[in-house]
C-alpha cells in the first residue's frame, strides 16, 4: 500500500475519500480485517444504493410484465439475482 502521507489514510478513515479496490484490499491484508469492516460506511452506502437499484428494477419489471408475456422468465432472472445477493456474506437488507 503506497500512501503519500498519513493524511491520505486519515481521509479514508473519516470517509472523506473512497479508496481504490487495490488500496482497500491492501488495507485488508495489513490490518487483517474484511474490507466491509474497515470501510463500514462505504460498505453500508454501497449496500443501500444496490438495494435501491434492485427495488427500482423490481418495480419496473412488475409494471412492464403483461400476464401472457415472457414475464415469468424475467421474474426468474430477478429472483436469481436476489438470491445471489442474499447469499453474499456482507449483504444486509435494510428497510427504507
Amino acid at each position: 500500500m503506497r500512501l503519500s502521507n498519513k493524511a491520505e489514510l486519515s481521509r479514508y478513515e473519516r470517509g472523506l475519500r473512497q479508496p481504490s479496490l487495490r488500496t482497500a484490499l491492501a488495507c485488508q491484508a495489513v490490518y487483517g480485517a474484511p474490507v466491509s469492516e474497515l470501510f463500514a460506511g462505504l460498505s453500508d452506502s454501497v449496500a443501500k444504493d444496490t438495494q435501491g437499484q434492485m427495488r427500482k428494477l423490481h418495480d419496473r419489471i412488475e409494471v412492464d410484465i403483461e400476464p401472457q408475456s415472457s414475464g415469468s422468465r424475467i421474474m426468474h432472472k430477478f429472483q436469481w439475482v436476489s438470491h445471489r445477493l442474499l447469499e453474499m456474506p456482507n449483504f444486509k437488507l435494510v428497510s427504507v
